[in-house]
């Protein structure tokens, strides 16, 4: 993975540690990263995680992009985001590298909202987020103990 940052050095660990299992194909299932410098940033990412891994890698971003050309005629998208507004343009630029209008690239602030439309869709999912969760789920743990496999959906997780 290009350069001696710890973001890098992270995900070259993580990738020798996938490794350690011998898979045919490697899923970047992180997305942020896959954004990053648009296309060509994506593009070098991709080859340096194959030269590394020694396998075919598929990124998050591409693999978006490949559902979004499946659907074949769009063109046009709007992509709310949980990133800070760095990774927000990041986000934009990837796309629009790749030959998307993108409307917005936000976490859900779209660019032709008005100041009264955007408080109104942030108090409500505010009041969404702050109401007692709907239901949860108990998911497999390998330890079989339920109390350590729950999840919870909405703010008390």
């Amino acid at each position: 993975v290009p350069g001696d940052d710890l973001p890098a050095m992270l995900t070259a660990a993580a990738v020798d540690a996938a490794m350690s299992c011998s898979p045919q194909h490697l899923i970047l299932g992180m997305s942020a990263e896959t954004f990053w410098d648009g296309a060509d940033g994506a593009s070098k990412l991709k080859t340096a995680l194959e030269t590394r891994a020694g396998v075919g890698v598929t990124l998050g971003s591409e693999a978006v992009e490949a559902a979004l050309r499946a659907y074949r005629n769009i063109r046009r998208i709007a992509v709310i985001t949980p990133y800070m507004p760095v990774g927000d343009r990041n986000v934009h630029r990837y796309f629009t590298d790749t030959g998307y209008e993108v409307l917005t690239a936000s976490a859900g602030s779209p660019a032709w909202a008005t100041p009264s439309a955007a408080i109104r869709a942030s108090t409500s999912l505010v009041r969404a987020a702050e109401a007692e969760p709907r239901r949860t789920t108990a998911l497999p743990d390998l330890r079989q103990r339920a109390a350590e496999s729950i999840v919870t959906f909405g703010r008390a997780s």
